[in-house]
C-alpha cells in the first residue's frame, strides 16, 4: 500500500518463512552487525563514497561501483542518456547486485524507457525491469514467489511525490534502495542507496568507484587494480569535471562478459548503447567527445539545475516541445537562464572560463543616472550593474561640443526634439547615439560623475532614478554572485531592494522565503498567477533565521519548494508569508554577474608614489587654526603625482594688484601671491598634481611658491580659502631625510573630536601599527552614512558588521574590500564625510588610504653645547632677586649666550669707574651700561672702554655691586673673564634649566624661579612651548618677541613629561622649548594648565664644573632651635651624626663686631658676635654637607654654624621655618671615633596616631634589625603609585600592584629589598616627614615606617 514515508525504509523489520534473518533490520535487538555504512548515487550522476568523497561521473556504460577482494560480492551501476539534451548528460538508469554468497540470487533493476516515447511525447511513468537470476519478475513483487527466496526479499512502495521505491534486502543484512525520478524535462532516472553492514565493511575488503569504506576518505581514489592514488586537490571533498570523468571511466566495463547486467533480451538494452564507455562532454576527457568550453560549462549548469531545481525546468521543456512541433526555433538555454537566474548552488559551475568569455561579449554596463540619489540604488540594488545587452534600459547620449547643453565639460542629450529617448537594448541605444553627429553613449565614468544629474535628459526624462546604458563593456573576470532581495517591494526602507553578494563567502547570510509553482501544503497562495510562498513552517522548522545561500537552497528543497525569484519578491507575490520577512532581505534564486578587475601588471600605486619626487606642502596660513589642526602639521611631504591645492607666487618690485596679485609686505616685500587663477575654470584649484600646479602658475606669469614664502605668510589672504589648506611649494624634500618606515595618514573620525595628538585632525602612522577602521564607498550602500550636507560624495560605515578598533593598514584595506568598499582618503575624513558612521570612531584616529612620508624631527644642533664656557655671576650676591630668579649665583655659560656685563679695571679710568668701600676690593668697575652681548662681544666692548671683564671673585666679592646696580644688573648674571678648559680641568656636567612658569609664583624651591637638572635622568616636569612665529591660538606678551602655549588645541595639558618627550611635543605643534630667559621674563605666562606655578622645561643648557671626588664624612646635625624638645618631637633627636652625603637643611653663621643687615643675632648672652641667616637668599632644605659649605661661603663670606652655636640658640629664628629641623653644623666627627650605624623610622603621616602623646617623637633612630612597616618611594613615575601636587618629584605606594600585599613588620634590609623589587626605594626621612608618602593604604599612616636615611651614634 502506498505510504508517505521518505526513501529510507530499510530499517523496517522483516521475517521470512517464520525464520529470523541473519541480520534483523530492527535495531532494537541491539545486534551491532546491523549498523550500516551508506553510499549514494543520484542525478547526472553524482555519488558520495562511504567515507564522504563527492564525485560527478560524466560517463556512459556499466561501472563497478563496489566489489570485494575476498568474496564474489559486486555492485554495478549503469549510466545512460536522458531525453533532455542527451548530447550533454548521462544519467543513472540501472543497478545490479551480486551478494556473492553461494545460492544468493543476482538482482538487477533497470529502466526500460529512459528516453522519449515513440510518438515524441515524454513518458508519464518510468517502466522498469526487475530481473532475478536472469528471470524478469512480473506482478506484485512483495508477494511470496521466486524473488522472495530464503536469501533475499524485495519490497516496494510509493512516496508522497509519486516516486516508486524498491528495497532489496539480503538475508546477510546487505540492503539496496532504488528510487525512480520522473522529470518531464529529462525523462526517467534512478537514485540508489547501498547500505552495507559493518561486518562486511570490516571483513570483505571492499573497494570500487564508491571508494574503500574504511572510515578514511583519503584512500577513496582507488584504481581497479587496487592502487590507491592521491585525491586531486589537497584536502578536497569533491572532484568533478575532467578529472572525475577520467577516474570514473577507469571503472567502466568495456567487455560485455564482465557486466552482470542482462543483455540476453530480457531487458531492451544492448551493450553497444554505451558507446564503449564514452565520456560525457563536460568531463573534457580525451577519450570521449569534446565540445566547446561554453557548451561544457552550460552542461554542468543544466546538470546541477536539474538536480537541485527540477521543477523549474518544466516550463522551458514544454515550450521547447510545442515550438518544435510547430517547426519554430527555440533556445532552451536562454529560457532556462531567464527563468532560473541564480537558482543553483554556488559550486554549480566550477570552470567558468567559457562563460566569462561569452558574457564579456554579451554583457554591458548600466549605471544610475544620479548615483547620489538613494532611490535609484534602493530600486535596483546597486549604482551600477552588468546587464545582458538584450535587456531594455533607459539611455542618454553624450558628445563634446557646444551644440548640446554643457555639463562639467561633457554635453548631454536628453531629448533630440524635446522628446525623451526612452529605453532600448544596448544595440538600439548605441545606434541612436551613433546616428547623431559626434554623438555616443555616455561612458560609465561620465554617468558616475553625475553628468546626467539634473541635466536636460535627467530632469525631463526621469533618468535620476533609472539605470541607463553606458558605453563601457566589462574588461575583467566575471563572477556569478547571488541576489539578496527585500521580502516586499518597499518593505526595507533605506536598506533598499538589496544587492548582489558573494554567496560562496560563508559569512554572507540572509533570511529564507520559499516559493513553489504549485500548491504545497502549508504554503500561502496562489498570488501573481501561480506563486505559492511560505516563511514560517511552524512545527516543521519555524522561521529559518539567517543562513548561508547553500543552506537556504537545501532548506527550501526540504520543504518542497525553491528559493523565490527576485521578480516574485519585488512584485509582492510572497507578501504576508510570515516571520516578518516582508521587511528583511531574503535570498533570491537570481544570480548576477560581477566584474572582478583583472590583476594589473604588478604596479603598486604606493610604489609609484614612493618612487616619485617629493615636495613640501605648507599651510596657506601657518597661523590659521584650521590648517595645522586639521591637516596634522603646517608642513607635509607629498609626492608629485598627488593632488593638492595651488597658490602661485611672483617676485616683482612693481605693483601687481591690478592683475589680481596681493602682497603682505614686511618680510614678504616684493613677493606677490595669487590663488584665484584666471586661466583655470572657476579660478580656485583644489586638486592638482605638482606638474599641473606649475602649469597653472606659469599661465599667469608666476611660479609655485617657495616654501619659506608660504611659511612666512606671504600667501596669506590670497583667496580660495587656501589659508586653511596645504598648498604646493617648490621645495624639494631631501630623500635621505625621509624615514624608511612605510607610512599612511590616520585621521580623526570627525573634525575637532579627537583629543590625542594635540587635538590635530591627522597624523602619520607606520603601516604595521594598529588603528581603527572606517570604510568608504563611491556607491550607495544600505544604511551607510551619506553626509551630502558637508559636500561629500561618498558613503561611510564603521560597523563592518563589527567594529574594528586595532587593525594594521593591510588588514584595514582587506576589511573594506570585503565590504565592496575601500579605505577613505584623508580629505574625505577631514571633510567629515564619515562622521556619525558608528563605533565611536568619531573620536578615534582611523586609517586613511592616503600615503604619507615622515621626516623625523631632528633637533637643530645646539652649538651652545660645544661652545667655550665662561662663568657668569650675580651682579650683587646680596640681591635676593638674583638667585631667586636666576636659580644660582654662579655657573658656567656658553660663550654664544647673551648676558649683561660690567667692565673692570685695575686703574681709575675716570668718573664713571667706581670702587667699592671694602678692604677686599681693589678694582674699579664701570657704571656705563651695555646691552646683553656674547662673551666675545662683551670682552671686546670692555677692551674698547679701556678695561676688561671682571673676574668671578670680583663679582661674587661684591666689588662691582654699585656699578651693577646703577645699570639694574644687580639681580642679573654677569659675564666674567674666567673660563673652563676641559682639557686640563675635566669635562663639564651638562644640565638644563628648569624655570618657573611665572616669576614669583613657584613654591617648589621656596620661591626660586629656576634650577638646573640633568635632562637624561628621566625626571618629569611640565611643558610650555614657544615659537618665534605667530601660531594659531598662541599668546604673545607685551615686550616679548615670542609666542607661547601650554594648552595645545583641545588636547589639554602635557602633564609631567621627560625632557625628550618635551622636545618632541613642542616640535609636533610647530614650536620649540622656551629659553630660560623667556620664562624668567614672563613671556609664557597665562597660557593655561595652571603652569604658572610649575617648574617648566627649557632648552637652555647649564654647565657645572666636574664634581670633586668627595669623601664621605660623618658630621653633626643639631636642632636649629634652642628649645631642643621641638626637634626631639618632630625629628626624633636634638643632635645626631649623619653622613655628609645626606641632604639636610642649611643655616649659615658669620662673626661680626657690628650688626649685619639681613642677619639675625640672639642676645641670649651665648652668641657674642655671631649672626645667623637661612634665606640665602632662598631657603635650602636639601643640600649635602659640601653644598651647604659652598652656599654659606658664597653668601657674605659666611660659614656653617658650629654644633655648639646651634645648641646655644645662635641660629634660632633666622627664617625658612627650620626651627624644628636638624641642620648642618661645621663639626665633623673624627675618623678615629667608633660609630654605630642605625636607621631612621618615621611616623607614616604628620597627623598619624603612631606619635601617641605629644612627647613621643615622630621619628626614631633604631637598629636595622628592628622591625617596622614598609612604604616605598620613587623619584620617577611608577605605574599605580601615587603622586601629590605638593611633592611633584615623589611617587609612593604601600600596597604594591605587582604583589598586592602590605608589609607591616620587616627589618630594614628586608624593607629595602621589597622596595627595590617593586621598582622603587625606601622613602627618605624628609619625604615621610613632609607627608609626601601619605595615604597610600595598609594603615601605614599610623605606623612607624623605615626611612632610607642612616644616623650614627658614638659606640
Amino acid at each position: 500500500e502506498p505510504d508517505d514515508d521518505d526513501d529510507d525504509d530499510d530499517d523496517d523489520d522483516f521475517k521470512l518463512n517464520n525464520t529470523d534473518p541473519v541480520c534483523p533490520m530492527d535495531n532494537a535487538t541491539g545486534d551491532t552487525d546491523c549498523d550500516k555504512d551508506d553510499g549514494d548515487h543520484w542525478g547526472d550522476p553524482h555519488l558520495i563514497t562511504f567515507d564522504g568523497l563527492k564525485l560527478d561521473c560524466q560517463t556512459l556504460g556499466d561501472h563497478i561501483a563496489l566489489r570485494s577482494k575476498k568474496t564474489d560480492f559486486e555492485f554495478q551501476v549503469r549510466y545512460g542518456k536522458p531525453y533532455f539534451r542527451p548530447q550533454f548528460l548521462s544519467w543513472i538508469i540501472g543497478v545490479v547486485i551480486q551478494e556473492g554468497t553461494p545460492g544468493f540470487p543476482v538482482v538487477e533493476i533497470s529502466l526500460d524507457t529512459p528516453f522519449k516515447s515513440a510518438d515524441g511525447t515524454v513518458e508519464s511513468s518510468c517502466d522498469k525491469s526487475i530481473i532475478v537470476d536472469g528471470v524478469k519478475v512480473t506482478g506484485d513483487i512483495t508477494q511470496p514467489n521466486a524473488t522472495n527466496s530464503d536469501y533475499v526479499w524485495l519490497k516496494e512502495h510509493w512516496n508522497s511525490k509519486g516516486e516508486h521505491i524498491i528495497t532489496v534486502n539480503y538475508w546477510t543484512g546487505l540492503t539496496v534502495i532504488v528510487k525512480d525520478r520522473h522529470r518531464s524535462s529529462f525523462g526517467c532516472s534512478l537514485t540508489t542507496d547501498i547500505k552495507i553492514p559493518l561486518y562486511m565493511r570490516d571483513q570483505w575488503d571492499l573497494f570500487g568507484l564508491m571508494g574503500t569504506p574504511d572510515g578514511d576518505r583519503s584512500n577513496d581514489w582507488v584504481l581497479p587494480d587496487g592502487t590507491e592514488m592521491a585525491i586531486p586537490g589537497s584536502g578536497t571533498r569533491k572532484v568533478n569535471g575532467a578529472q572525475a570523468a577520467s577516474y570514473c571511466r577507469q571503472w567502466c566495463l568495456t567487455d560485455e562478459k564482465d557486466s552482470m547486467f542482462d543483455y540476453s533480451g530480457v531487458s531492451p538494452h544492448s551493450f553497444d548503447d554505451w558507446e564503449n564507455c564514452a565520456v560525457g562532454p563536460s568531463s573534457n576527457h580525451a577519450g570521449g567527445a569534446v565540445e566547446d568550453p561554453a557548451a561544457l560549462a552550460w552542461q554542468e549548469f543544466i546538470n546541477n539545475v536539474a538536480d537541485n531545481h527540477p521543477d523549474l525546468i518544466v516550463d522551458c521543456s514544454q515550450v521547447a516541445i510545442q515550438q518544435a512541433a510547430l517547426g519554430n526555433e527555440f533556445d532552451q538555454q536562454d529560457c532556462i537562464v531567464e527563468l532560473l537566474g541564480g537558482a543553483m548552488m554556488a559550486d554549480v559551475i566550477d570552470d567558468q572560463a567559457a562563460i566569462w568569455e561569452a558574457d564579456l561579449q554579451t554583457t554591458g554596463v548600466v549605471a544610475c543616472g544620479d548615483r547620489t540619489n538613494p532611490e535609484c540604488v534602493k530600486k535596483f540594488g546597486a549604482n551600477e550593474l552588468l546587464a545582458k545587452k538584450t535587456s531594455d534600459y533607459a539611455f542618454a547620449c553624450c558628445m563634446q561640443g557646444e551644440s548640446w547643453e554643457p555639463v562639467v565639460g561633457i554635453n548631454v542629450l536628453g531629448n533630440g526634439t524635446n522628446a525623451c529617448l526612452g529605453t532600448g537594448n544596448y544595440k538600439e541605444a548605441f545606434d541612436v547615439c551613433a546616428a547623431i553627429p559626434d554623438g555616443r553613449l555616455c561612458s560609465k565614468q561620465e554617468v558616475l560623475d553625475l553628468v546626467l544629474k539634473d541635466s536636460l535628459g535627467s530632469e525631463h526624462c526621469d533618468l535620476d532614478t533609472e539605470l541607463v546604458w553606458t558605453s563601457n563593456l566589462p574588461s575583467g573576470k566575471l563572477e556569478t554572485w547571488q541576489w539578496k532581495v527585500c521580502g516586499t517591494k518597499n518593505g526595507c526602507g533605506n536598506k533598499g531592494i538589496g544587492g548582489l553578494v558573494n554567496a560562496s563567502d560563508t559569512s554572507e547570510k540572509a533570511f529564507v522565503r520559499c516559493c513553489s509553482g504549485h500548491n504545497v501544503p502549508g504554503f500561502i497562495g496562489p498570488k501573481c498567477g501561480n506563486i505559492w510562498a511560505e516563511s514560517d513552517f511552524g512545527a516543521n522548522g519555524g522561521c529559518s533565521g539567517e543562513m548561508t545561500y547553500e543552506s537556504a537552497v537545501t532548506f527550501c528543497l526540504s520543504k518542497g519548494g525553491y528559493l523565490c525569484s527576485k521578480e516574485d519578491l519585488q512584485n509582492d507575490c510572497t507578501q504576508g508569508s510570515g516571520c516578518g520577512y516582508d521587511f528583511q532581505h531574503v535570498w533570491a534564486m537570481d544570480m548576477g554577474l560581477v566584474e572582478i578587475p583583472l590583476e594589473d601588471s604588478g604596479t603598486d600605486p604606493y610604489a609609484v608614489l614612493d618612487q616619485s619626487q617629493k615636495r613640501w606642502l605648507a599651510c596657506g596660513d601657518k597661523t590659521a587654526p584650521d590648517c595645522v589642526k586639521s591637516e596634522g602639521a603646517y608642513e607635509v611631504v607629498a609626492a608629485e603625482p598627488e593632488m593638492h591645492e595651488v597658490r602661485c607666487c611672483r617676485e616683482s618690485s612693481t605693483d601687481l594688484s591690478a592683475e589680481g596679485w596681493i602682497t603682505n609686505g614686511g618680510a614678504c616685500t616684493n613677493i606677490w601671491a595669487m590663488s584665484n587663477i584666471s586661466t583655470y575654470g572657476d579660478g580656485c584649484v583644489h586638486e592638482a598634481t605638482y606638474a599641473s600646479a606649475e602649469g597653472y602658475c606659469n599661465s599667469v606669469g608666476g611660479v609655485v611658491c617657495e616654501k619659506q614664502w608660504v611659511i612666512d605668510g606671504c600667501t596669506r589672504g590670497s583667496g580660495c580659502s587656501h589659508d586653511k589648506d596645504l598648498v604646493w611649494t617648490s621645495a624639494i624634500v631631501n630623500e635621505t631625510t625621509i624615514s624608511p618606515v612605510p607610512m599612511a595618514w590616520v585621521t580623526c573620525g570627525a573634525k575637532d573630536r579627537c583629543t590625542e595628538h594635540f587635538g590635530k585632525g591627522a597624523k602619520l602612522s607606520p603601516l604595521n601599527m594598529t588603528n581603527e577602521v572606517r570604510c568608504c564607498s563611491d556607491d550607495f550602500k544600505p544604511n551607510w552614512q551619506y553626509n551630502e550636507n558637508k559636500g561629500c560624495d561618498v558613503w561611510g560605515e564603521s560597523d563592518l558588521p563589527i567594529c574594528y578598533h586595532a587593525e594594521t593598514f593591510e588588514s584595514a584595506k582587506k576589511i573594506c574590500e570585503l565590504q565592496g568598499a575601500r579605505l577613505c582618503t584623508k580629505n574625505e575624513l577631514l571633510s567629515d564625510c564619515t562622521q556619525g558612521s558608528g563605533c565611536g570612531h568619531d573620536m578615534d584616529f582611523v586609517w586613511s588610504a592616503t600615503k604619507g612620508w615622515d621626516v623625523p624631527y631632528v633637533p637643530e644642533p645646539d652649538t651652545r653645547l660645544t661652545d667655550d664656557k665662561y662663568y657668569v655671576a650675580c651682579g650683587d650676591v646680596d640681591s635676593e632677586d638674583c638667585v631667586k630668579y636666576e636659580g644660582t649665583n654662579s655657573y658656567l655659560a656658553p660663550e654664544t649666550a647673551e648676558h649683561e656685563f660690567v667692565c673692570c679695571s685695575d686703574t681709575d679710568l675716570g668718573d664713571s669707574w667706581l670702587v667699592e668701600d671694602s678692604d677686599s676690593c681693589n678694582v674699579f668697575a664701570s657704571s656705563d651700561c651695555f646691552e646683553p652681548k656674547t662673551h666675545a662681544d662683551a670682552s671686546s666692548a670692555c677692551a674698547t672702554a679701556g678695561g676688561r671683564l671682571c673676574t668671578p671673585e670680583e663679582v661674587l666679592g661684591r666689588c662691582v655691586a654699585t656699578a651693577a646696580k646703577s645699570c639694574g644688573f644687580d639681580d642679573h648674571l654677569l659675564w666674567t673673564s674666567e673660563g673652563h678648559d676641559e682639557s686640563f680641568q675635566g669635562s663639564l656636567e651638562t644640565l638644563t634649566w628648569l624655570t618657573c612658569g611665572r616669576r614669583d609664583k613657584c613654591t617648589e624651591l621656596h620661591g626660586a624661579a629656576a634650577r638646573m637638572e640633568d635632562p637624561l635622568e628621566g625626571n618629569v616636569h611640565e611643558l610650555r612651548c614657544c615659537s618665534d612665529e605667530p601660531l594659531a591660538g598662541w599668546r604673545q606678551e607685551v615686550g616679548c618677541s615670542v609666542w607661547a602655549q601650554s594648552n595645545f588645541t583641545d588636547v589639554g595639558c602635557s602633564g609631567a613629561i621627560t625632557y625628550a618627550e618635551a622636545e618632541i611635543k613642542c616640535s609636533a605643534v610647530g614650536g620649540r622649548l622656551c629659553e630660560k630667559s623667556e620664562l624668567v621674563n614672563n613671556c609664557a605666562i597665562s597660557t593655561g594648565c595652571d603652569y604658572d606655578v610649575e617648574m617648566i622645561w627649557t632648552k637652555t643648557p647649564a654647565f657645572l664644573p666636574p664634581a670633586e671626588q668627595i669623601t664621605e664624612k660623618k658630621v653633626w646635625l643639631a636642632c636649629a632651635n634652642e628649645d631642643n624638645n621641638k626637634c626631639v618631637k618632630d625629628e626624633g633627636a636634638s643632635t645626631v651624626i649623619a653622613s655628609s652625603l645626606s641632604k639636610q637643611e642649611v643655616r649659615c653663621c658669620m662673626e661680626s663686631d657690628s650688626e649685619v643687615p639681613g642677619w639675625w643675632h640672639n642676645d641670649n648672652g651665648k652668641c657674642n658676635g655671631v649672626y645667623a641667616k637661612s634665606a640665602l637668599p632662598v631657603c635650602y632644605n636639601a643640600a649635602t654637607f659640601e653644598e651647604a659649605k659652598q652656599i654659606c661661603s658664597k653668601y657674605d663670606n659666611g660659614r656653617l654654624c658650629s654644633k655648639q652655636e646651634v645648641i646655644d640658640g645662635c641660629a634660632d629664628h633666622s627664617e625658612c621655618s627650620f626651627n624644628t629641623d636638624l641642620i648642618w653644623t661645621e663639626d665633623e666627627v673624627d675618623d678615629a671615633t667608633a660609630l654605630v650605624e642605625k636607621k631612621w623610622t618615621v611616623c607614616g603621616r604628620s597627623s598619624g596616631n603612631c606619635k601617641g602623646t605629644d612627647t613621643k617623637p615622630a621619628a626614631a633612630l633604631v637598629a636595622p634589625t628592628t622591625v617596622a612597616a614598609v612604604r616605598c618611594c620613587s623619584s620617577s613615575y611608577v605605574p599605580g603609585w601615587l603622586n601629590f601636587d605638593d611633592c611633584p618629584a615623589v611617587w609612593t605606594a604601600s600596597e604594591f600592584p605587582t604583589s598586592n600585599d602590605c608589609v607591616v613588620a620587616a627589618s630594614w634590609t628586608e624593607a629595602a629589598n621589597k622596595c627595590s623589587q617593586q621598582g622603587g626605594r625606601l622613602c627618605t626621612k624628609a619625604e615621610i616627614l613632609d607627608d609626601c608618602a601619605r595615604s597610600t593604604g595598609c594603615g601605614h599612616d599610623h605606623r612607624m615606617l623605615w626611612a632610607l636615611d642612616s644616623g650614627y651614634e658614638i659606640a
